[in-house]
């Protein structure tokens, strides 16, 4: 497999993806983020809570997905997404969450994993997609807008690492 083909995920792949996710969000985040949270991320707890995500998507029909992009047998990065969980707007798919290891940015997973996350999001919407992203993640936001997706002016605080953070997200939509 060359590095970055998306794939679906399966239950076997939750210890890699929580390993690549915690990397991630520690390299991503730490400007936005406390140190001392970010500390706090635990594998093992990560790993648990993927196991029974992939588990259920696996199993049930939640229209939830993953996707996994690997190197050499690591997981280098994943996407995920399914139905919005808001209300509005009504009928969207929404990327749950795109995240690459920091030694695999600017090599193209990002851009395979969008890529195969849109024909997902296609298969699950009525042609409108959303995402949500922190205000302060400039990186991934011009990630985003490089690749036709736009703030639609929503805005809302979120709770991160416990209540140890509280920063603001906005969202993002495209039509698909």
């Amino acid at each position: 497999m060359s590095e970055g083909a998306p794939r679906d995920a399966t239950p076997a792949d939750a210890a890699g993806i929580a390993r690549m996710h915690v990397d991630a969000w520690r390299a991503a985040y730490a400007h936005i983020l406390p140190a001392a949270a970010l500390a706090t991320l635990s594998v093992p707890q990560r790993t648990a809570s993927w196991a029974r995500a992939l588990t259920e998507q696996a199993w049930g029909d939640t229209g939830e997905w993953t996707l996994v992009a690997a190197s050499e047998g690591e997981i280098v990065g994943f996407a995920s997404g399914g139905p919005n969980r808001a209300s509005e707007p009504a009928g969207a798919s929404e990327l749950y969450g795109l995240y690459v290891a920091p030694g695999h940015w600017e090599r193209g997973v990002g851009s395979g994993l969008m890529q195969a996350s849109l024909e997902r999001l296609r298969d699950g919407g009525n042609g409108l997609a959303v995402l949500w992203v922190l205000e302060d993640n400039e990186r991934a936001r011009r990630f985003y807008g490089r690749r036709g997706w736009s703030s639609d002016g929503a805005r809302q605080p979120i709770d991160l690492l416990d209540g140890a953070a509280r920063p603001i997200e906005v969202r993002y939509r495209r039509s698909l």
